[in-house]
């Protein structure tokens, strides 16, 4: 304030008219940006919408061409098979040849 005390009422009133010009123009730039960006959020769900009925139409149409799957009774099997097979396995190792060798004696 160059030393002064008060502010001079012609020199805040310019300097008010400024700062409000300033804002009203700031504030037309937003709306605007803000219309653009909703604008674009609507493009992007709707281009998500119909990315989203291809995919199901896709997988749609691969499950048509892979076969039934096995149900879960099927799978419960194969897998309780596959356990019984590998506890067989561990449990029938072959005895190494030094611990035959020790029972001759």
């Amino acid at each position: 304030m160059n030393g002064r005390t008060k502010i001079l009422l012609t020199d805040w009133k310019a300097g008010r008219l400024k700062l409000l010009a300033k804002k009203t123009q700031l504030n037309f730039e937003y709306q605007k940006l803000k219309a653009d960006v909703n604008k674009i959020s609507k493009i992007r769900s709707n281009a998500h919408s119909i990315l989203g009925v291809e995919r199901r139409e896709l997988q749609q149409s691969q499950a048509q061409k892979l076969p039934q799957q096995e149900s879960m009774k099927d799978r419960l099997a194969r897998a309780k098979k596959q356990a019984d097979e590998y506890n067989a396995s561990r449990t029938q190792t072959p005895k190494s040849k030094a611990y035959k060798d020790r029972g001759d004696r």
